[in-house]
């Protein structure tokens, strides 16, 4: 029975190996537009959440979302991307490494350049946007 156990758990852990190793691009870039899809909806809940878990950020959830609509107002709906880069940036401290790609996005009011951080597995870690449309927050 525990030769048995010892074999299940080999294989489970081969199959889960092989399931991490296995996010294509298009894996990474389906996870982009999901994450679009819910700025386009105003659900950014959905995004905060993702990124707490596989984070932990300190950030609330009313900050994220302040910061979610004033970025919104900002650069308006996403209309489109087009994908730059995937490579590989940087090590977590449990060792995993981060897949970051770069988008050149288009929104209704104006373009940005965006960061999506996934581990191997495709957690969500960390989102970046960078835009001149959201340099002055007082204007």
């Amino acid at each position: 029975m525990k030769i048995l156990k010892s074999i299940l758990l080999i294989i489970a852990a081969t199959f889960l190996t092989a399931c991490i190793k296995n996010m294509t691009e298009a894996d990474y870039l389906q996870k982009t537009k999901l994450f679009h899809a819910n700025y386009n909806s105003d659900n950014h809940y959905v995004n905060f959440r993702l990124l707490k878990k596989n984070t932990g950020m300190d950030a609330s959830e009313s900050d994220y979302q302040e910061t979610f609509e004033f970025v919104k107002s900002r650069l308006g709906t996403m209309k489109r991307t087009q994908l730059l880069n995937v490579n590989f940036t940087q090590t977590t401290s449990s060792g995993e490494k981060l897949v970051r790609l770069s988008q050149d996005s288009h929104f209704e009011l104006g373009v940005a350049k965006e960061f999506f951080y996934f581990s191997e597995s495709g957690a969500l870690y960390r989102h970046e946007i960078y835009s001149e449309n959201l340099l002055n927050r007082d204007a």
